[in-house]
């Protein structure tokens, strides 16, 4: 007798839901007889808006409206969630007590599946039976329908949660967030479960993941979002650029590869290394697991597919995405700012090359982590804060992601909130920020022949110079009652005479006879030789030597000059913030220019004073000189500050953290101050080739063999000193022959 197959169809039906009942019964009976210890004391802390937050503590110490992580030292004690995600009534998976996570974490292999370890038993297996096709294909139809928690989907899902957590989020603090369609799922009680901490929230808005998560931690971070609808994720995505653990390992669930793509390339997306997310098909049998590429490529990438125990093939699941590159393109945002950068360009306005320290780094950069190169040229400098909020320049690409990497020999700043639009790396190199101005010209020559003796020594020689005739006139007059003394020293006249030419090294021809004559006289000639040898040798000194005048050295002494200060806006701001009263005097008389050549020529006329970065001033003030090859400008001794100078990163950066390392490396063993010696040189080639500009000066011939020969330059001051005797001689002469003739009347000058 033949049965038709349409016959076995409700009795298996049937079969099949008497099972499942048995299966809950089991259920039930094994969660009774757990030991499952639940801390009664503890709440659901209930925030104004709805959702969920777990707290995990010591039973009967809970703080309220907080979060309460257990110690290393004591034990986690368990709690049954509550809330509108759960009914409380019963944990849908009875394996998942405190004794099995624990053995779990315990057991932990390195890539080893939660099916291969050994679970406790919570209820007696069913016994095994042979299945055909057209029963398996029934069981999924029917399974695949059934909205319980049991279903086949879930099961695998679960199986890969755990997975997931035991080998690639051990010990690591959790953030869990649900939207409406995960609601009484079984992987949520799996996340709440596992004894380490974590944040748990119900997903209503994109606002709740910014204002109700915590993300900042310092250790290791797991972010599993449960998520159906794609929009608030998307939308949270890109916005709220500092509520995100980008360092985390997430792993998202619920949406299609085509949502995931487009979240992949979001703010957050495309700066998190590790993000996985798990696509499951409506059978619940094809779970496939794609991951973001970062730097790798823009699409979401298929890794594996999860069998329910097991991957398709030897799978990491969060690689290290940022060693190796691939050939991955970093942007990298630059300016021309010569001597430090260089751009080239031909007659057409193309780059034909880059040149400065800066371009070096990132050339060696390139190489060791394997990356392409873009950069994106700007006519700006670094940016200025704007009325709106919003950033100019260097900073303002980095701060809108439209760069990666920013080279301009970058301070570490936080003036106008830079460091909310940029981040900054480790220093590559110190710098100072110094005051360039001119070298004041020497003192003019003709003051050489009063310049060996002080004003103080001039003086007690003009007295002794006055006192020498008159004194030798009365001793002459005095020691001449006998008749004795010579006649030339008897008279006021001649006794001057002799003391000039005393004083002058003249020999007298005739001494005097009297004792305390010639004893004065001994002693005045000593005197005379003295002073004339020490005149004449320090006079030498002063007609070779150049004599430098007193020139601004401090802060204080610029400002007491009034002399304005001329350089970019960054330094305005840094003087109006500085501790130093006198750096905010200067703000005051400060003038905004942009260029070095733009206030080039008012520093040499001595009308103003640059600041900016020393390696900035060095190659241009170097080429600065006059024919013969004398520096025209010099730094005053006083500087504003030190500063370590690094390159400029977009705000969450990924390659931050193994592009410092490098970084340190290069400052460490000297590269980069050496690139910048090479920056240089290569500088002063380009100067060379435009043509250097002659300032001239008042320089003087220097022999080779050491021998300065002295020039009009030297003996100026001489000259001058002969034309003043040779004008009161003449004065004197006139005298001599006008005063006769007024004795006599003869003369009509003296009616005047």
């Amino acid at each position: 007798m033949k049965i038709s197959n349409d016959l076995f169809t409700p009795i298996i039906l049937t079969l099949l839901q008497l099972c499942y009942a048995s299966s809950r019964k089991h259920s039930k009976l094994a969660e009774s007889s757990l030991d499952i210890r639940i801390n009664t004391s503890l709440k659901i802390s209930e925030p104004e808006q709805p959702g969920l937050t777990v707290q995990i503590g010591k039973a009967g110490n809970a703080l309220p409206n907080s979060t309460q992580f257990p110690s290393h030292d004591e034990e986690p004690v368990f709690q049954r969630p509550q809330g509108p995600l759960y009914s409380g009534s019963h944990i849908s998976d009875p394996t998942l007590n405190e004794k099995a996570f624990r053995d779990l974490y315990k057991l932990r292999p390195k890539r080893q599946s939660v099916t291969d370890i050994a679970l406790p038993v919570q209820y007696p297996p069913r016994p095994q039976r042979q299945l055909t096709s057209r029963y398996l294909k029934m069981r999924r139809s029917h399974l695949g329908s059934m909205n319980n928690p049991k279903s086949l989907a879930e099961d695998h899902l679960t199986g890969l949660i755990k997975t997931i957590l035991v080998n690639e989020m051990y010990e690591c603090e959790l953030i869990i967030a649900v939207d409406g369609a995960f609601q009484g799922s079984r992987i949520v009680d799996i996340l709440i479960n596992v004894p380490v901490p974590k944040q748990v929230l119900q997903l209503l808005s994109p606002e709740d993941l910014a204002n109700r998560i915590q993300w900042k931690s310092k250790n290791c971070q797991g972010t599993f979002l449960l998520i159906s609808d794609p929009e608030p994720l998307i939308h949270f995505g890109n916005k709220y650029k500092f509520q995100w653990a980008y360092n985390a390992k997430v792993v998202i669930v619920g949406l299609n590869p085509q949502s995931l793509e487009m979240f992949f390339q979001t703010m957050k997306g495309k700066k998190t290394e590790h993000i996985i997310g798990v696509v499951v098909d409506y059978s619940g049998l094809n779970i496939r697991i794609f991951m973001n590429l970062l730097f790798w490529g823009k699409t979401a990438k298929q890794i594996s597919r999860w069998l329910g125990n097991r991957f398709t093939n030897d799978v990491d699941l969060f690689p290290d995405k940022t060693s190796n590159l691939q050939g991955g393109v970093v942007r990298v945002v630059m300016f021309d700012w010569r001597p430090i950068m260089i751009i080239i360009k031909d007659s057409k306005g193309k780059v034909t090359g880059r040149y400065g320290r800066d371009v070096v780094v990132m050339n060696t950069l390139s190489k060791v982590f394997n990356f392409t190169l873009v950069y994106i040229d700007i006519d700006q400098d670094w940016g200025v804060l704007f009325p709106n909020g919003s950033f100019s320049g260097l900073v303002g690409y980095l701060g809108r992601d439209d760069g990666d990497v920013g080279i301009a020999n970058l301070y570490p700043s936080a003036l106008d909130d830079r460091h909310l639009f940029q981040d900054y790396s480790s220093p590559l190199t110190e710098d100072r920020v110094c005051f360039l101005a001119r070298v004041d010209p020497p003192l003019p020559r003709w003051q050489n022949p009063s310049l060996p003796f002080q004003q103080d020594t001039w003086l007690a020689l003009f007295l002794g110079f006055l006192l020498a005739g008159p004194v030798l006139y009365v001793l002459a007059l005095a020691s001449n009652a006998e008749g004795r003394e010579n006649s030339r020293f008897t008279t006021l006249v001649e006794s001057c005479l002799a003391s000039v030419a005393i004083h002058f090294e003249h020999p007298l021809g005739i001494l005097p006879n009297n004792q305390s004559t010639r004893i004065f006289t001994i002693f005045l000639l000593l005197y005379s030789i003295i002073i004339t040898t020490g005149y004449k040798a320090n006079l030498t000194a002063f007609l070779t030597v150049t004599r430098e005048p007193k020139s601004i050295e401090t802060a204080e002494e610029l400002y007491k000059s009034g002399i304005p200060v001329k350089s970019f806006p960054w330094f305005r701001t840094a003087l109006q913030y500085s501790a130093n009263p006198v750096h905010r005097a200067l703000a005051e008389n400060y003038v905004i220019r942009y260029t070095f050549d733009e206030i080039k020529d008012e520093i040499l006329a001595g009308q103003t004073i640059t600041i900016n970065s020393r390696k900035y001033l060095v190659p241009s003030s170097t080429l600065i000189r006059t024919r013969r090859g004398k520096p025209l400008l010099r730094f005053l001794k006083e500087c504003l500050s030190s500063y370590s100078v690094g390159i400029g990163y977009a705000m969450n950066f990924p390659l931050k953290e193994k592009f410092n390392r490098v970084l340190s490396r290069m400052f460490e063993s000297g590269l980069a101050n050496k690139w910048f010696q090479q920056t240089n040189e290569f500088y002063w080639k380009l100067k060379k080739m435009e043509g250097l500009k002659n300032y001239g000066g008042d320089d003087w011939y220097v022999s080779t063999d050491g021998v300065i020969p002295l020039g009009m330059a030297h003996m100026q001051g001489i000259f001058i000193v002969y034309v003043i005797g040779f004008v009161i001689s003449k004065f004197i002469f006139l005298v001599e022959l006008c005063y006769p003739l007024c004795m006599t009347g003869r003369s009509r000058i003296c009616m005047f």
